[in-house]
């Protein structure tokens, strides 16, 4: 474990419920020690892997929200109201599709690279191209 529930707390982040922390924490750290090839415990100076992983922690928390929010919307779309028409205003709600969950995946990709970037490349774990 690279950051515990308490440093990720009082670290400013998000605040989560410890299962909630603990799920998020694992797959983050799956994610790390892959990238590293498990040398992120190597590190000395654990200022950036522990904020890398606070911030990737909340990343993964938002994709989590944002993916529940978007498949209820979908859900919402197929089987609601697609478009209104009163009077002179033309309302559509049929705006999400399949691509968005894609699009939203993607987003998340980019921004996961860009977090282990900013806070790990100095570190000298990184093996794999990032």
């Amino acid at each position: 474990m690279y950051i515990t529930f308490q440093e990720y707390e009082y670290g400013g982040y998000e605040a989560l419920e410890e299962a909630v922390f603990e799920k998020h924490e694992l797959e983050v750290r799956t994610f790390l020690d892959y990238y590293t090839v498990n040398k992120a415990e190597l590190i000395v100076d654990t200022f950036n892997l522990k904020r890398c992983m606070g911030l990737l922690i909340e990343l993964y928390h938002e994709r989590e929200n944002s993916l529940k929010d978007l498949r209820e919307g979908l859900q919402r779309s197929r089987f609601g109201i697609k478009r209104e028409k009163v009077l002179d205003h033309d309302v559509s709600f049929d705006t999400l599709n399949e691509n968005s969950i894609k699009e939203l995946e993607q987003t998340f990709n980019k921004r996961r690279l860009a977090i282990i970037r900013e806070n790990l490349l100095t570190t000298g774990v990184l093996n794999r191209a990032v």
